[in-house]
C-alpha cells in the first residue's frame, strides 16, 4: 500500500471512528522523511501530521500525539497559515488536557491501590458518622475493585448502597450502585436503572451523566427514563 492510499484509508477510518486503525495507517505517512522535508508539500505534511495526532489522541495515546501536533504547528507556522494554526492549537490543547487527565487517573489508581492495603473494618472504625463513613466505604470498595478483589468490592458496595439509601445520600447511593454494576455485570442493567432513577429524581445532572457513562462502558442500553415526581 503506497502512502497516498494509506492517507486516504486513514482519513476514512478516522471519519468512521476507527481511531486506532487510522493511527496505524497514517503513521508511515506522517513519519515519511521525504514528505517532512519537502517545502512544496508542507501544507500536506501539516494536514497529515494533525490527522495523525488526532488519531493518536482519539485512540487513547495522547502522549504520543505531542510530536505530530508540534510538527503540524511548525509546518503551519512556516506556511504563515493563521487559520490552520488556530485549529491545530485547539487540538494541541485537547491533547494536553487528555495527558493531564491521564496523570490524574494514574495518581488516583495509585492512591486506590494504597488504600486497598488497609483493612476495611479498621478503616471505617476511624469514622463515627454515616456522612463520614459513606465516602470512605465507596472509596474502599473501588480500591478493592482496582486490585481485583471483587468479592470485597461487592460486599462493600452493597453495604454502601444500603447505608446511602437509608441516609438519603443520593450521590453515594449512585456511586455505590455504579460500582456494583461493574463488579456484578450480570446485574448491570438492574443496578444502573436504580442509579439512574435516583439521580433523575434528585435532578442531579452530573450523576445522570455518570450513570450514562457507566452504561456505555458496560455495553448496557438503558430504557428511556420515565417521568419523575
Amino acid at each position: 500500500m503506497d502512502l497516498a492510499q494509506r492517507l486516504a484509508e486513514g482519513v476514512s477510518a478516522l471519519r468512521e471512528g476507527r481511531a486506532a486503525a487510522a493511527a496505524e495507517l497514517l503513521e508511515p505517512v506522517a513519519t515519511d522523511p521525504e514528505l517532512a522535508g519537502s517545502a512544496e508539500l508542507r501544507n500536506i505534511y501539516a494536514r497529515v501530521s494533525s490527522l495523525y495526532a488526532q488519531a493518536l489522541l482519539e485512540s487513547g495515546r495522547p502522549a504520543a500525539a505531542r510530536v505530530p501536533v508540534r510538527a503540524a504547528l511548525d509546518a503551519l507556522s512556516r506556511l504563515g497559515d493563521a487559520v490552520g494554526t488556530r485549529v491545530v492549537t485547539q487540538l494541541q490543547e485537547r491533547i494536553a488536557e487528555a495527558i493531564a487527565a491521564n496523570f490524574q487517573d494514574q495518581a488516583r489508581q495509585r492512591a486506590l491501590r494504597e488504600l486497598a492495603k488497609r483493612d476495611p473494618e479498621e478503616l471505617l472504625a476511624e469514622f463515627s458518622t454515616i456522612e463520614a463513613k459513606l465516602p470512605v466505604m465507596v472509596k474502599r470498595a473501588n480500591a478493592a475493585r482496582v486490585v481485583g478483589d471483587w468479592t470485597l468490592a461487592r460486599e462493600l458496595g452493597h453495604r454502601a448502597a444500603a447505608l446511602a439509601d437509608g441516609a438519603g445520600d443520593t450521590r453515594h447511593f449512585v456511586l455505590a450502585t455504579i460500582l456494583l454494576a461493574e463488579v456484578e455485570p450480570e446485574l448491570a442493567m438492574q443496578h444502573l436503572e436504580r442509579a439512574r432513577r435516583r439521580a433523575d429524581a434528585a435532578d442531579e445532572f452530573n450523576l445522570v451523566g455518570a450513570v450514562a457513562k457507566a452504561a456505555a462502558a458496560a455495553g448496557v442500553e438503558l430504557p428511556p427514563a420515565g417521568p419523575t415526581s
